[in-house]
């Protein structure tokens, strides 16, 4: 699979799409693929959802003009069936974007389920577009099928709301937000100095292509032999390059922005990263495995200072589960949207004037924790509240080099987990360097 993400928008005609399918081939018979598909939609209405039609007004650089997804709660599946001659040449994912991209777009939807038959032996797919759905999100739906196809019922994935809200109520949830707020605001007041902050770029956005699944692959083997979760070791990593660039030992990492609350009429889901910061201390004569376990602490003290903050993502997945009348907060896939019925000029206007999700999504410098195989280095320039992380980088180094980079880095760390972490980012930069990314892939969605 091949993602595109860009900084400030995207194109919703020439969407970054992934092809998704059950690549062990299952002799399973339609009805029950089916069966499997609209049982996620009744758990996941973004399996319904579509576009609004882009109108003449697009501009890429300006978000608000972007169309809006609006979804179909319990909305039966339309999937578009794909009839395969040959049982035995290999099904890939770009075969199947070639065969279903303009059905795609003529349907714009964000997720296309498929049938796709092999010779009497069906399988379920999707094509999907990563405005809509991250990986996580994509991990999520893929078990939640496989559970279903097998006449299973996939497991609860969270709390229940009025359970969360009364914990909050409580005076040990105020004291614990009180000191986690704490520990956000030192975390800011030391990235001044430690990343070295500079006005941010004003230049244009700039695109980038990650080959994410088998970036996924090499994040879950480091995850598989580090007892580290796959965001940790993203974070780490990302501290190891950013060190190495500012030259600095130690430096302050973030994963999300700050975004304004909904207004009562629009629901925005933000189901991606926290607005998290970490502290990493880098130590380049540290072997990787070490230095990984030594700092994911850190990392995960920036979380659980993140999970209670007024901009925490635990935070919005409940005013969204509230104002969407869920009762489970998790488990909800990774897009964004504005459900809520009325005209679309009202619509607009309602976002214009709150400023709730200008842009589909947000890319910050940093990764996307809870994201298997998505990244975003990006810088963040428009942003009203933290202007740090990476600026500096930005401009010393291109966006498509730290992309590449951070994935040559972990697939050289995959192989020996003890290797000096100074060892592997030579390797990296070598291996880079040998393999540049194609010019040509700058002006490409």
């Amino acid at each position: 699979m091949v993602e595109m993400f860009h900084r400030r928008g995207l194109d919703p005609v020439h969407w970054p799409l992934s092809a998704v399918f059950d690549e062990q081939e299952r002799h399973t018979d339609r009805d029950s693929v089916l069966a499997a598909m609209q049982g996620l939609a009744d758990r996941h209405d973004v399996l319904t959802g579509a576009f609004e039609p882009v109108g003449d007004g697009l501009e890429l650089a300006d978000p608000a003009t972007f169309p809006r997804q609006t979804l179909s709660p319990g909305a039966p599946v339309r999937p578009l069936t794909i009839e395969v001659d040959s049982t035995d040449a290999p099904l890939t994912s770009e075969g199947v974007l070639a065969l279903t991209q303009s059905e795609f777009v003529r349907r714009g939807q964000a997720f296309l389920p498929l049938l796709i038959n092999r010779g009497g032996r069906w399988m379920g797919g999707a094509v999907v577009s990563h405005v809509a759905v991250d990986g996580q999100g994509l991990e999520m739906l893929r078990e939640e099928y496989r559970v279903l196809l097998e006449g299973g019922t996939p497991a609860p994935r969270g709390a229940r709301v009025a359970e969360t809200l009364e914990a909050e109520r409580s005076p040990e949830y105020a004291q614990l937000e009180k000191e986690n707020l704490a520990v956000v605001q030192g975390l800011l007041e030391g990235a001044a100095e430690a990343n070295l902050r500079k006005d941010p770029s004003t230049e244009p956005a700039t695109f980038g292509v990650v080959e994410s699944s088998g970036h996924a692959r090499t994040l879950g083997e480091l995850s598989a032999r580090l007892r580290v979760t796959k965001p940790g070791i993203s974070l780490v990593v990302y501290a190891i390059l950013l060190s190495a660039e500012l030259a600095s030992r130690q430096v302050v990492i973030r994963s999300q922005t700050r975004r304004q609350l909904p207004v009562p009429d629009a629901v925005s889901v933000v189901a991606n990263s926290p607005f998290a910061f970490s502290s990493v201390s880098v130590d380049l004569d540290l072997s990787f495995r070490d230095l990984v376990v030594r700092e994911f602490g850190s990392v995960m003290e920036g979380y659980r200072a993140s999970a209670f903050s007024p901009y925490g993502y635990e935070r919005v997945k409940r005013l969204v589960a509230l104002e969407r009348g869920l009762e489970e907060l998790d488990g909800l896939p990774e897009f964004n949207y504005l459900p809520k019925g009325g005209r679309p000029r009202a619509r607009a206007a309602a976002v214009a004037d709150s400023r709730v999700e200008r842009s589909w999504v947000e890319i910050v410098d940093g990764v996307q924790p809870y994201s298997r195989g998505n990244l975003s280095i990006f810088e963040e320039t428009d942003h009203d509240v933290l202007q740090l992380f990476g600026t500096r980088w930005r401009q010393s180094a291109d966006s498509f080099e730290v992309v590449r980079l951070f994935n040559r880095f972990c697939t050289v760390a995959a192989t020996d987990v003890d290797r000096r972490v100074g060892d592997i980012l030579e390797r990296a930069r070598t291996e880079y360097r040998t393999h540049p990314v194609s010019a040509a892939l700058r002006h490409a969605h």
